[in-house]
Order: structure tokens, then C-alpha cells, then sequence
């Protein structure tokens, strides 16, 4: 437990070092999105996907996801042998995109689809003025974690 904490401590100090803003906290939370989506975010899903997993971090002023370096054995060979790039970290502030928030609408045949109950909807307008969004799957309930989204903003 003592490591976790100061895993979890190394990681703060070094977010708060590299984006300049105090961490209030951070949910583990899988962002889902269209590629259209991925491209106008600059994020890079693994290829095949629609996600990817990382942290939503809640900041005085603002609210980021951020993802770690996704790399294992099996991937450190494959890109060794093939020549592809490193996979490195990758971080968006939700805040500047002037996201809104939302859990879904609720259905009375959610309780077949369990995971439905961790959803928060993201929604932005890109540069070109066209509307996009995002869910993010949160590890907690949307519920209990939808404060900090508007307090954080």
C-alpha cells in the first residue's frame, strides 16, 4: 500500500510540475470516440480501437485526460522489430475544448447494460465549428464523480 501511495504521489507532483495546476484528484476512466474525434483531440488510440484508457485528473482550473505510455513486452518487441515509433504519454485539457458534461438519459432496460451507469457524456464544437463528442467510461459511478466535472471547470 506504502508504494501505491507514493506512485500516486510521484504522479501528482510531476502533473502539477508539467501543466501547472494543482490536482484536486483523478478517476481511472476509459475515453471512447469516434477516430473523426481521436484526430480534432490529437490522441492516438492503439490501432483497431476505439478507446483509450487513462485518467481523468481534476484540477483547480481545469480538467485533463490523461493516458500513459501503453507499452509491454509484447509491444517493446513488436515495435523493436518493426521499426514503429515509441508509444508515449499523451494529455488533453477537457477544459479548453469547453466541454459540457452530462450523464445520459436514463432507459428502464439500463439495468441490462450495466456498465451504462459509469458513462459521462462529453460534448465540444472543433475549430471548424462542427459538434463532437466523447463518453468517457469512469471507474466509479457518473453519479458519484459528475461534481467534480463542474466544480473543476
Amino acid at each position: 500500500m506504502k508504494k501505491t501511495a507514493e506512485e500516486k504521489e510521484k504522479f501528482i507532483n510531476a502533473f502539477e510540475k508539467e501543466y501547472g495546476h494543482k490536482v484536486v484528484s483523478f478517476e481511472l476512466a476509459e475515453l471512447k470516440a469516434s477516430s473523426a474525434v481521436f484526430n480534432v483531440l490529437k490522441l492516438r488510440p492503439q490501432e483497431n480501437t476505439d478507446f483509450i484508457w487513462g485518467l481523468v485528473v481534476f484540477c483547480k482550473g481545469g480538467i485533463y485526460f490523461y493516458s500513459f505510455a501503453q507499452d509491454n513486452f509484447l509491444s517493446f518487441y513488436v515495435r523493436k522489430s518493426t521499426g514503429a515509433e515509441e508509444d508515449v504519454a499523451q494529455c488533453i485539457s477537457l477544459s479548453r475544448l469547453n466541454c459540457t458534461f452530462k450523464i445520459p438519459d436514463r432507459h428502464f432496460l439500463d439495468f441490462l447494460f450495466p456498465r451504462k451507469k459509469h458513462i459521462i457524456k462529453a460534448c465540444f464544437t472543433d475549430e471548424n465549428k462542427n459538434s463532437c463528442s466523447l463518453e468517457l467510461y469512469m471507474n466509479k459511478k457518473a453519479t458519484d464523480v459528475i461534481n467534480y466535472f463542474t466544480i473543476s471547470l
